[in-house]
């Protein structure tokens, strides 16, 4: 209050702000008997110049000296976020805009917790900038997948300003839960899964699609981008290692990646494929393992029996199996391959299996594959083997003499086996039973069934056996005859008694060797 008699009232006036035209004050605020008073309706950054006069009954005094104050800053405008990660949030805005008034110092950067876009911002500063030129900054610290809001307000000399629209703006989701996993792996194939971020469900952006990468190089290549969470990477050698980590996206930018995960493909083929030790039910097969290089070192392998059926095959005596019918029904193909389990050799690192139970004269295709920690590798080429012939048959003799004993047998059946190319004829000794000495036959062809086996003793019963040959070896034997020659010539000289004129006894020694059942006596004409 002025000195002097005690005033009724005051006036209070300003300017219009404008500095440039400094015009006098002259805009009245406030007329009352107060001794202070709020002024509103001003504009944020701006400079005012204010005077007073006191009222009394004798009229308005004279105004005072001027004052200026300006305003604290107006609120910053176009807040936006230009890179989100799932641990921080990068903003921008605008610069207050400062009309006259003081300058800006800093700008106050506010947020709430994330747990919705609704939830109230904290009363304290999440940031300061320190300056008032820098009108970016970035709030780390944050979670993955959260729904923040923000506001920014200028700070002045003359205070801090009202802070701005809020914006909403989601982190960026964290790294899948879990993966990249490989699930299968082939020689020239490695299939990986992952699951979601456990960021989805919050209240930011749920992940959109996934980002799986290369990283065995010095700088990862993007292999997939897509929605699924699973992917086959094709084309690969085999026994060769690959590394792999995985990001999810959404709206609001890519996550971390996760940890790399190293995987091996499955082995090459073993190659060289053999066989040997053919019988009529069974015969080895071996093969050359594959080279790993530096690789998991190979624990096992499993030999496959292959069968190719064809259409043609439908109604054929050897058919096809329903649910292959099926397959080339539905698949519209005239051939499918199926491999069986022959060998199941996955914990042994054998490279030689012998295959037992198998029918003689047919022709069986095998192939094989290797296996390691990183899986079955592809097959091998197949190998095709034929079981030696079965046993001939129906072994009998046709006759017999003294010496010699003619055999005959029946031919086996060969299907698709190797064919037969000749015999072999076994007898014993006449004494053990056991037929282990190889007849050199008398006379016919390779293939004939039939046998002469002479220079044998009279008398005497032999053991025989019969079995066949292929370019697969030789089968088993047929089962055991056992015939015995015609008996030996009676040996010594005969004697006579009671002779008479129209008769004689005749007696001999028998003959050694199996005893005779009977005798034939044989006389000529007496001319």
């Amino acid at each position: 209050a002025p000195s002097g008699a005690t005033p009724t009232g005051y006036i209070v006036y300003r300017d219009d702000g404008d500095a440039s035209a400094m015009p006098t004050p002259s805009i009245v605020v406030f007329e009352g008997d107060a001794l202070t008073t709020t002024v509103t309706g001003l504009t944020g950054g701006t400079s005012y110049t204010y005077t007073v006069a006191a009222l009394s009954g004798a009229g308005v005094g004279d105004v005072s000296a001027t004052s200026s104050q300006s305003t604290s800053p107006a609120a910053p405008s176009g807040l936006t976020s230009d890179t989100q990660t799932s641990t921080s949030i990068t903003l921008s805005w605008s610069a207050s805009v400062v009309s006259g008034g003081s300058a800006v110092t800093s700008y106050n950067v506010y947020r709430n917790d994330g747990s919705s876009a609704g939830a109230a911002l904290s009363s304290s500063a999440a940031h300061t900038t320190t300056d008032g030129s820098t009108t970016t900054a970035t709030l780390d610290q944050l979670s993955p997948g959260l729904l923040y809001s923000f506001a920014v307000s200028a700070v002045s000399d003359a205070g801090e300003g009202e802070q701005s629209s809020i914006l909403a703006q989601s982190s960026s989701p964290g790294a899948p839960a879990s993966g990249p996993t490989s699930v299968h792996q082939t020689s020239t194939s490695i299939s990986l899964e992952w699951t979601a971020p456990a960021s989805d469900g919050l209240s930011g952006e749920d992940a959109s699609g996934y980002r799986l990468y290369d990283v065995a190089g010095a700088t990862a290549q993007l292999l997939y981008s897509g929605s699924a969470t699973a992917y086959e990477q094709v084309g690969l050698t085999a026994g060769t290692s690959h590394s792999y980590a995985v990001s999810a996206v959404s709206a609001a930018g890519e996550s971390p990646s996760t940890s790399t995960v190293e995987q091996w493909t499955a082995p090459a083929a073993p190659t060289g494929m053999s066989s040997s030790g053919w019988t009529t039910s069974s015969f080895d097969v071996s093969w050359v393992a594959p080279d790993v290089g530096t690789g998991p070192a190979v624990t096992g392998y499993t030999l496959y029996e292959r069968v190719v059926y064809e259409m043609s095959d439908v109604g054929s005596g050897g058919g096809v199996p329903d649910d292959v019918l099926q397959t080339m029904l539905s698949e519209s193909t005239d051939s499918v391959v199926v491999d069986t389990v022959a060998y199941d050799g996955s914990a042994s690192t054998a490279v030689t299996t012998t295959l037992s139970g198998l029918s003689g004269g047919v022709s069986y295709d095998y192939v094989v594959a290797a296996r390691s920690s990183a899986g079955e590798g592809v097959r091998s080429s197949a190998l095709s083997v034929s079981t030696s012939p079965p046993a001939p048959g129906s072994v009998a003799s046709v006759s017999q003499t003294t010496s010699s004993i003619t055999l005959s047998w029946s031919a086996p059946v060969v299907t698709t086996g190797s064919a037969v190319t000749g015999y072999n004829v076994y007898m014993d000794d006449g004494i053990t039973g056991t037929p282990s000495s190889l007849v050199s036959c008398v006379g016919g062809g390779a293939l004939d069934t039939t046998c002469i086996a002479d220079g044998l003793t009279g008398g005497v019963s032999y053991s025989f056996q019969v079995s066949a040959s292929s370019t697969s070896g030789e089968s088993d034997r047929s089962s055991v005859l056992a015939q015995a020659t015609s008996p030996a010539a009676v040996g010594g000289t005969m004697t006579f008694s009671s002779v008479t004129m129209t008769s004689m006894t005749l007696t001999w020694t028998a003959p050694s060797g199996a005893t005779p059942t009977g005798y034939i006596v044989y006389r000529d004409d007496g001319d």
